[in-house]
């Protein structure tokens, strides 16, 4: 799927034109490569739920490497034990037809991931979870306020 966007990433001086996204159905990764206004790429990510996951990558108008980051740098506990972290701790909690997971990560200084599942009774929860040792810190009520 193509989708344009105009914007500059990173130190790249080139604005990226388009936007390609590829999910992956089994690991429901979804890869995103940014492309400049004559095809060639810029960036490219991954991301799973709504937590950027592995290397984030900037390329040259040559299509080489010039940088990359490790948006897992000090997380011990990677996406996937994360996810099953949080899904065994609300376990019979969950809404069986209807959980809406979520997992994201904290900002950048905390190594914390958090959870959200919606509950039986309907109610959005959030799990803390510490991004090293894999321990649930806190679980949380949500409460959504919607201003008009």
């Amino acid at each position: 799927m193509w989708k344009e966007k105009q914007s500059t990433i990173n130190s790249n001086i080139r604005p990226e034109k388009y936007i390609v996204y590829i999910s992956n159905k089994k690991t429901k990764i979804e890869s995103t490569l940014s492309y400049d206004s004559q095809g060639r790429i810029c960036q490219a990510d991954f991301q799973y739920s709504e937590a950027f996951v592995g290397p984030r990558y900037y390329f040259d108008e040559h299509g080489n490497i010039t940088d990359s980051i490790d948006t897992d740098a000090g997380y011990t506990i990677c996406w996937a034990q994360a996810m099953a972290i949080g899904k065994a701790h609300a376990g019979h909690k969950m809404h069986k037809t209807k959980p809406n997971l979520i997992l994201t990560k904290e900002d950048e200084e905390i190594i914390r991931w958090q959870f959200f599942y919606t509950n039986k009774k309907e109610k959005r929860k959030r799990v803390i979870i510490d991004g090293q040792t894999g321990r649930i810190l806190e679980e949380r009520r949500v409460v959504v306020i919607c201003s008009n």
